[in-house]
């Protein structure tokens, strides 16, 4: 593998980037830690590749937000407005947005991504 390019990327466009990168079959040439790393990546996508990207660039247009915080936001997908609160605290954004903002974000999500259960 070689490295193309250094980035933020949400956790389900990673899966896609190293599930694509990996060979077919049954030969396993890469390490134990290369597909447990890929198990991980797959269990904690909250969204689809293509929806992620797609949220992320949202969020940064939408609402200024950072590459960081915007995929951040999509890795964690908060359900509140309190959840989303203490993740751009965590992140220190240095943003002030209101509650309405914040209840913007979580409907962009939910647009973008699909309602979580």
């Amino acid at each position: 593998m070689k490295i193309k390019d250094i980035r933020y990327v949400p956790i389900p466009y990673a899966y896609k980037l190293l599930a694509e990168a990996l060979p077919r079959g049954e030969e396993q040439p890469y390490s134990e830690i290369v597909y447990r790393t890929l198990n991980y990546l797959r269990m904690f996508s909250k969204c689809t590749s293509d929806n992620a990207v797609k949220a992320v660039e949202r969020l940064k247009t939408e609402f200024g937000l950072n590459e960081y915080t915007c995929v951040l936001i999509v890795n964690i997908r908060p359900r509140t407005v309190y959840e989303l609160k203490a993740i751009l605290a965590a992140a220190k954004t240095g943003l002030t947005l209101t509650d309405e903002d914040l209840k913007k974000i979580i409907e962009v999500l939910d647009e973008v991504c699909g309602q979580q259960q």
